[in-house]
C-alpha cells in the first residue's frame, strides 16, 4: 500500500502544481472543460508513472473521475478563505488516493520506491508555496484585480519549484529500468 500511495501522491502533486498553469487554473475555475482538462492531466501523469498503464485503466479512470468530481464540487462551494478551500481540496484528493491505495495496494510504478519517496517529499515544496500565497491573500484581503505582488511571486515560485521535479521524473522514465535498480 505504501508504495502505491506514494506513487499516486507524486503523480497528484506533479499534476496539481507544476503542470497546472495559470491558464489551466483559470479555465478550471470556470468549470466544465477546464476541470476536465485538469483531471485529464492527472490521469495522464499517473499513466506515465505506472507500469503497463493499459492494465490499470479502471484505476486511471477512477483517478480522473474523482479529481474531476472533487474540483467540480470545490468550484460550486463558497469558502470564506481561499486557503481553506485549498486545504479542503487537497485533503479530499489525498484521502481518495489513500482509499485507492488500500483497495489496490500493489500498483507497480516505473520509478524505484526511493525516487518516488524523494519526489513526493520534494513535491510538498510547491504545495506549501501555493498555500502560502493563498494564505497571504486571505490575511491581507487580496486585491480586486488579481493576486497581490507577494502572492503572485509565491505562485510563480511554486510553479518554478515544481519543474525540476517534473524533469527528474521524465528523466527517470527515459532511463532504462536496470540503471534505476541501483537506487
Amino acid at each position: 500500500m505504501g508504495d502505491t500511495f506514494v506513487g499516486l501522491l507524486t503523480a497528484h502533486l506533479l499534476a496539481d502544481f507544476p503542470l497546472q498553469t495559470d491558464v489551466i487554473y483559470l479555465m478550471k475555475r470556470r468549470g466544465g472543460w477546464g476541470t476536465l482538462l485538469h483531471a485529464g492531466i492527472h490521469t495522464a501523469m499517473t499513466a506515465l508513472l505506472v507500469v503497463q498503464p493499459w492494465r490499470w485503466l479502471p484505476l486511471l479512470l477512477v483517478i480522473g473521475l474523482s479529481h474531476f468530481l472533487v474540483d467540480s464540487l470545490k468550484n460550486r462551494l463558497r469558502f470564506r478563505r481561499e486557503s481553506l478551500a485549498f486545504l479542503s481540496d487537497q485533503a479530499a484528493h489525498i484521502l481518495i488516493l489513500a482509499g485507492i491505495s488500500v483497495l489496490v495496494p500493489a500498483v507497480p510504478f516505473r520509478l524505484p520506491s526511493s525516487v518516488l519517496y524523494l519526489a513526493a517529499v520534494y513535491a510538498f515544496l510547491p504545495l506549501t508555496l501555493m498555500f502560502l500565497a493563498l494564505a497571504w491573500e486571505d490575511v491581507t484581503g487580496g486585491q480586486q484585480d488579481g493576486p497581490s505582488p507577494v502572492a503572485r511571486r509565491l505562485i510563480h515560485l511554486s510553479h518554478l519549484a515544481g519543474w525540476p521535479l517534473v524533469m527528474l521524473v521524465f528523466l527517470g522514465l527515459l532511463v532504462p529500468e536496470r540503471w534505476l535498480a541501483a537506487f
